[in-house]
């Protein structure tokens, strides 16, 4: 039997994952007639019926069953080929997408990104703000800033320095008072942001608060990326000094 193309077996693992050819339609980026066609011509293919159709939508027959854990093997190998096509690349252009949470999304990243495209103007850098860790080997992300050691194989993790975390509350006493009867009076935050916002007094100063882990993570299949490699760097520099510099007043 002739073996389909990728794009044929990447149809019918999408589906088989996502239960209906609306949702592997969104996820892949396609309109649902084209994704059907897709399944309608692998099946033709190979001559194997791999779904019942019914009005509650699609399910796996037994041979679609019996071939779901190949084409898991075959996307976790197109995966790589192209993370290690990445890390091949040796010119210093091109797009790096990093993903944080809000906190530094919103707050730390900006003026990192900033000094760091005047060194590197041909590196375009997406970022991705999300509080979930985002996939390394599925590329949801070059380059993740996370809060905790990685415990996934095939990762490379730089420790950062730790985030010194504190209690706050507006120097507003009024409006402190109100807040915290309304049950919003005391936030924790990062004290390096909290610095730069000369409306927060720091509070219960004696109960002090574990400091966050802070690590910059990537996959070993793109460490020799030229792009991605600068980028890492100049994150563990940025942040060995004070992180925070570009917010205080």
């Amino acid at each position: 039997m002739n073996i389909q193309d990728w794009t044929l077996i990447r149809a019918f693992l999408a589906v088989a994952t996502a239960g209906s050819v609306s949702a592997a339609a969104r996820t892949l980026g396609v309109s649902q007639p084209t994704l059907s066609r897709q399944i309608s011509a692998l099946e033709q293919s190979m001559r194997l019926t791999l779904f019942e159709r019914s009005p509650q939508g699609l399910h796996l027959t037994e041979q679609g069953e019996a071939l779901v854990a190949a084409a898991m093997q075959m996307d976790d190998a197109a995966d790589r080929f192209a993370r290690l096509a990445a890390g091949l690349s040796e010119v210093l252009e091109g797009d790096v997408r990093i993903s944080a949470n809000e906190i530094v999304g919103y707050h730390l990243l900006p003026p990192l990104i900033a000094a760091f495209r005047r060194e590197h103007p041909g590196v375009a850098i997406e970022v991705l703000i999300s509080n979930r860790a985002s996939s390394l080997s599925k590329r949801e992300a070059d380059i993740a800033l996370r809060m905790f050691h990685p415990s996934q194989a095939g990762l490379v993790a730089m420790r950062l320095p730790d985030m010194e975390l504190g209690l706050f509350a507006h120097r507003d006493l009024p409006l402190h008072l109100a807040l915290m009867r309304a049950g919003a009076g005391i936030g924790v935050t990062h004290a390096g942001i909290a610095a730069g916002y000369p409306e927060l007094l720091r509070v219960l100063a004696q109960a002090p608060l574990p400091t966050l882990e802070f690590w910059c993570v990537y996959h070993r299949d793109v460490r020799f990326n030229p792009r991605i490699r600068a980028l890492a760097r100049f994150i563990r520099e940025w942040f060995a000094e004070d992180p925070y510099r570009a917010l205080l007043p």
